[in-house]
């Protein structure tokens, strides 16, 4: 057996499946725990279940430690195949989420984009996932109206039918789900189908202007203007926060320019 391969042996049996005070160490875990994680030649069911015992202790880890994992978790993105989206998602979403600054919101937007146009052939709902991460680094206090747009080379990268699943499924909550908000009586409800709307929202009209001019209005623009009606039917900018209020009027000067 090799070194590597036992060393792994002795972390299977000893750290990722326990809840040993040893990953607490920021240098055990920068050092020895992290590479492991991230080995890219292991199989993504392990690695995933790895990271999902990690997890289970990262509330007790040092802030370096945490920022680690969470850096390890967003570089396994672009190694995803569609039958681990959904168990990534359930996996580090929301952890992801929970522990971003302004540099890994950038890295795992541009890697979402990546994902999304890899599995726009597989089944859509792989691309609501994706759509969903991107919504959820969207409602993180270090989204900006500009994430999605600044890295200019992605355009090449982002496919059309990629983003008009996205628009499907925007349209589909919009339609849907905020119209039934006004018929929830709990405000906390409410105000979590609001924002869920306006995130696909600002999600895909940002992801709808990286799109070349004739492309655009090729295969999205007809679409993109329904989405708008309906979202102004169903009283989406209606009383928006001040932040919200400036992201929507930079998406709209970007389509005036």
């Amino acid at each position: 057996m090799s070194s590597d391969n036992k060393l792994m042996g002795w972390l299977e049996a000893n750290v990722f499946s326990c809840s040993g005070t040893v990953l607490v160490d920021d240098s055990f875990f920068t050092e020895v725990v992290s590479p492991c994680l991230a080995n890219p030649e292991d199989d993504m069911d392990l690695t995933l279940r790895r990271i999902q015992c990690v997890l289970q202790i990262a509330p007790s880890m040092s802030y370096t430690a945490r920022k680690t994992l969470t850096k390890v978790a967003i570089d396994l993105i672009p190694r995803l195949t569609h039958k681990h989206v959904a168990r990534f998602y359930e996996t580090c979403a929301k952890y992801i989420e929970q522990n971003l600054d302004r540099q890994l919101a950038e890295e795992v937007t541009v890697n979402c984009l990546a994902l999304g146009t890899k599995v726009v052939d597989d089944d859509p709902e792989m691309t609501a996932i994706v759509a969903s991460l991107l919504v959820g680094i969207h409602q993180s206090r270090w989204w900006t109206p500009t994430m999605i747009a600044d890295p200019f080379a992605l355009v090449e990268s982002i496919d059309h039918r990629f983003v008009r699943e996205v628009l499907a499924k925007s349209s589909s909550i919009v339609r849907n789900e905020l119209s039934l908000q006004n018929n929830l009586s709990v405000y906390s409800e409410r105000k979590e189908v609001v924002q869920r709307a306006f995130g696909f929202f600002c999600v895909t009209m940002h992801l709808a202007s990286l799109l070349p001019p004739l492309c655009y209005t090729a295969h999205l623009q007809s679409d993109a203007h329904t989405l708008v009606l309906d979202a102004s039917r169903q009283r989406l900018f209606e009383s928006l926060p001040p932040t919200w209020y400036q992201e929507i009027r930079h998406i709209a000067k970007t389509f005036q320019s």
